[in-house]
């Protein structure tokens, strides 16, 4: 198979492009370079200071198709970032998250610095108090799905429960609407008798 890869390095200061307290004297000392290895490539970089660093590959179209690694270069630093030093050296192997094939490319490699998070805002607060959360999925179009397990002295049970990228409700995908009809609800995998 053919592989392509093209190269572009991306800093970012910080997420949501928030400059405030930008660090100018972080930089790379050296060059981003990718060798190709017999269809495994070793992305290699060094920086001027230890910091938080997020590698990815992106495909032709700009999308993200493999999360390399992503955490703080230093003592601890997670596999595969080599601890306690400022130049790293990452094998990608080809293939996209979770062992998909990747395609034929071309492809990114897409290295993001000092990527800390910061604090924004509450994102969901509601008045029934979602404090049992099982799991959290986001929809294409940004929408916040919330698998919540309320319980108490007379009903217990899970809801799902939709909001809008601002924490605003939009509506409540589970339990299901009082007036759809069985047949509707075994559509949607619900177990129930029709």
């Amino acid at each position: 198979m053919m592989w392509r890869l093209n190269i572009i390095l991306i800093i970012f200061l910080s997420i949501g492009f928030n400059l405030v307290g930008e660090d100018v004297s972080l930089k790379f000392i050296q060059k981003l370079t990718v060798k190709n290895n017999n269809g495994t490539f070793e992305i290699s970089f060094s920086v001027n200071k230890f910091t938080d660093i997020a590698v990815f590959i992106e495909n032709e179209k700009g999308n993200i198709i493999r999360h390399l690694v992503a955490g703080v270069l230093g003592k601890n630093a997670p596999a595969p970032l080599k601890s306690d030093s400022l130049k790293q050296m990452i094998v990608w192997d080809g293939k996209a998250d979770y062992g998909k094939p990747a395609g034929s490319g071309p492809f990114k490699v897409r290295v993001a610095l000092k990527t800390g998070v910061s604090y924004d805002k509450v994102l969901i607060r509601d008045e029934q108090e979602l404090n049992h959360i099982k799991g959290l999925a986001v929809g294409p179009d940004g929408t916040v799905y919330v698998l919540d397990a309320p319980g108490g002295a007379v009903w217990k049970g899970e809801q799902i429960i939709a909001f809008d990228r601002n924490g605003k409700y939009k509506k409540s995908v589970m339990p299901f609407a009082s007036g759809m009809k069985m047949v509707r609800q075994a559509k949607l995998g619900a177990s129930c008798w029709v």
